[in-house]
């Protein structure tokens, strides 16, 4: 019961449910936040999280989510790599690269790193004809 409850607290703590997982972003690269800086600072962390998320049989799952940082499943295998770790891996998001690439490509590229898949519908003939944010706007088929 004691495992328990404390996975609980270690999910509380991550802001998650007891679901065997923690989704991680990666900060994000803006004007006034570097890529280099940013590669460096969520790596110390994570890598402090890693033997507290192994205690409690999570893992800790990037997301590749629009933060002008890992754009390409390259730069993800490489960062998730780095850590030589299996209790970090990807959570990957078809919707938020199909916008800018082929979800095809990253799941081929990340291949065994992705730990939870996340699908949802996108257009990209209304991203080209609407705009970027119109992409999501589509309804899949009834009941779905």
């Amino acid at each position: 019961m004691s495992e328990l409850l404390s996975r609980r607290a270690f999910a509380k703590v991550c802001g998650v449910a007891v679901a065997g997982s923690v989704l991680v972003v990666a900060g994000r690269v803006d004007k006034t936040t570097s890529f280099d800086a940013n590669y460096r600072a969520p790596q110390a962390w994570i890598r402090q999280a890693i033997p507290l998320a192994e205690k409690h049989g999570l893992r800790l799952l990037i997301e590749n989510v629009w933060s002008n940082f890992l754009l390409s499943p390259l730069e993800m295998a490489r960062y998730i790599d780095e850590f030589q770790s299996d209790t970090v891996g990807s959570y990957f998001d078809v919707g938020n690269v199909v916008c800018f690439g082929w979800p095809e490509q990253w799941i081929r590229i990340l291949a065994g790193r992705i730990g939870k898949l996340d699908i949802k519908e996108y257009s990209r003939s209304k991203q080209e004809n609407e705009g970027l944010w119109k992409g999501f706007e589509v309804t899949g088929p009834p009941g779905i």
